[in-house]
């Protein structure tokens, strides 16, 4: 995800850098973060908080303009054949001279199937 306001570079990804998790089988959500116009990343954060899993797929906004908001990306656990978010671990991006505007608590599994039907 591309935040407009500054260029920073958020990429999110399923399963350690090290290897040490299996694909389809023990993964958990990381993402990194570029400052510098992708010639470096930061460390990888775990973005999920739920047990590792077989998550099979990631996916996450563009990009925020001056309006700012939330970056959070949903993941696809196989086992219960749902996308999940952790709205507790997004991040936020301020708006250009201000907060970011509030979420709401959760968001439904609606929500998610509403805007992923919308995709294609």
């Amino acid at each position: 995800m591309v935040n407009n306001q500054n260029t920073d570079v958020y990429v999110a990804y399923l399963g350690d850098e090290d290897g040490s998790q299996t694909m389809f089988a023990t993964l958990t959500a990381f993402y990194k973060l570029s400052t510098d116009d992708l010639d470096t990343w930061g460390s990888q954060t775990a973005y999920s908080s739920f047990p590792d899993d077989d998550y099979r797929a990631i996916s996450s906004g563009r990009s925020v303009g001056n309006a700012g908001g939330r970056w959070m990306p949903a993941f696809f656990d196989d086992d219960r054949n749902d996308f999940s978010v952790q709205d507790g671990n997004d991040v936020e991006i301020a708006a250009a001279g201000g907060a970011a505007d509030p979420i709401p608590d959760r968001i439904t599994q609606i929500d998610l199937a509403v805007q992923h039907a919308s995709l294609y």
